[in-house]
């Protein structure tokens, strides 16, 4: 087995280094040398005649032109090649202990130089081609080791990288390196592969940032596999264009590599979601991770450093990887934005979009400023939104702060519509116990109480309303 492995490898390296040799020697500018056309002269004496007639007087002939036939040289397929290729790597894996393998495995190596040299000149896009084949490959790809084509596929990936690398053709490399970087999510294998080709090598620069961080950021579920290998390409271009796993890219990799429980965690998280490059892979993670207090920590940064487009699309898109939890952010975003905030709900009620987030908007405009703003929103809210809980939050506020002619004809609807839950009812109904009329008061805790769905908790706080407004 280690003799085998041993001449495969070999086989390889000796194959590369004679491709990148010829490469450089000929700077891609001249086809392969390939057997030498025929050249058939007609009329042409034979060796012995010519030296004879050398010795004999000259005497003028008329000579016929001469006539070539050339025998033309067929120019071979991508495929033809590659199956070539496939075949020399199947007998190079073969284990040889004779006499003659040492003899066998240079003719071997000479034979690869020849047809990577062939595929460079046949087809230019032979990284491109190759990359076709991987993703071709059904799965479960059989261990590398043991295919010949998944062995023939990586050292032609690595000579096309190499290649365009050593020639500066830098806009080539760029294009077949985004290539394999846009197939790593197709599956666990080929991502391996791609981390194999490009990991600690030359080939990542700053364009392939963002394609990476895109992978980072859908890193989890079915996609989990993704997240080592693209962290260490990551880690590889942030090298290659000098900046280093350190200040803000350190802060991410502190975000995908730590426990939440880490102190370095939270202040990774307060820094990077200020940073347009970074915020994307930081909310994703923050969704992943669905740490509501993490989440909201993140948020209320937002709230208080972004613009509002940036910081309402943040939180609203954190916000949707929670359940029903009360974040503080959306505050900190009425109190700064609160015009903007209640556009914003405009836009997103007629869309009918993200009830949770909409919901969010409508307590903290209700609740958290000016009710010349919150009001409006929460009346807009309770009469026009389709989702029974926004429709509850907005009784809350307007229970609160709203004239008693716009919350109680709303209260009255509120107690006929059973999509309404009754906590909403009898909480927006204390909220506003000090300021109604005790005789309208006591008449509606009556209904409540007649209409259903009114629990003991619910009943108890009915009967405290009563004791504390009511005449005795």
């Amino acid at each position: 087995m280690m003799a085998r492995s041993r001449k495969v490898v070999i086989l390889v390296a000796a194959s590369l280094a004679a491709l990148v040799a010829l490469w450089l020697c000929s700077g891609h500018t001249s086809p392969v040398s390939a057997e030498p056309a025929r050249t058939i002269t007609a009329g042409a004496a034979h060796p012995a005649q010519a030296l004879t007639a050398a010795a004999q007087p000259q005497v003028a002939e008329k000579v016929e032109p001469t006539r070539e036939l050339v025998t033309p040289v067929r120019v071979r397929t991508f495929e033809e090649i590659y199956r070539d290729l496939v075949q020399l790597f199947s007998h190079g894996s073969t284990p040889g202990t004779s006499p003659g393998a040492e003899a066998s495995l240079r003719s071997d190596s000479a034979r690869a130089s020849e047809l990577f040299q062939e595929i460079m000149v046949v087809a230019p896009d032979f990284g491109s081609l190759t990359l076709q084949k991987l993703s071709a490959t059904p799965e479960p790809w059989p261990a590398v080791e043991a295919s010949p084509d998944l062995r023939v596929c990586k050292v032609l990936m690595d000579f096309a990288l190499q290649a365009a690398s050593n020639h500066k053709r830098l806009d080539e490399l760029s294009t077949l390196v985004r290539s394999i970087v846009d197939l790593m999510p197709a599956s666990e294998s080929m991502a391996a592969i791609a981390a194999e080709r490009l990991a600690n090598r030359p080939f990542l620069r700053a364009e392939h940032e963002t394609p990476l961080l895109t992978l980072l950021e859908g890193a989890s579920g079915p996609l989990e596999f993704l997240r080592k290998p693209v962290i260490a390409l990551l880690r590889t271009l942030w090298d290659n264009i000098g900046r280093g796993s350190n200040g803000d890219a350190g802060d991410l990799l502190v975000l995908f590599e730590q426990s939440v429980d880490s102190p370095l965690f939270a202040l990774a998280v307060e820094r990077l979601i200020l940073l347009d490059r970074y915020r994307a892979a930081v909310v994703s993670r923050l969704c992943q991770i669905g740490d509501s207090r993490l989440i909201d920590q993140a948020g209320r940064a937002a709230a208080l450093r972004l613009p509002f487009a940036d910081a309402v699309s943040t939180i609203g898109t954190m916000r949707s990887s929670l359940g029903h939890v009360h974040l503080g952010a959306y505050t900190a975003l009425a109190e700064r934005f609160p015009s903007e905030l209640s556009r914003h709900y405009e836009e997103c009620l007629a869309s009918g979009v993200r009830p949770r987030h909409r919901e969010e908007v409508i307590a903290a405009l209700g609740n958290y400023t000016d009710s010349s703003i919150g009001m409006p929103a929460a009346s807009l809210a309770f009469d026009g939104d389709s989702d029974p809980r926004v429709r509850g939050v907005a009784l809350l506020a307007m229970g609160s702060s709203a004239a008693l002619e716009v919350f109680q004809p709303r209260l009255t609807v509120a107690i006929e519509d059973a999509r309404v839950s009754r906590a909403f009812v009898v909480n927006a109904l204390c909220n506003a116990a000090p300021r109604l009329d005790p005789n309208w008061l006591k008449m509606t805790i009556d209904v409540v109480l007649a209409s259903g769905g009114v629990d003991e908790s619910l009943q108890r706080r009915l009967e405290h309303l009563k004791s504390q407004y009511l005449p005795k």
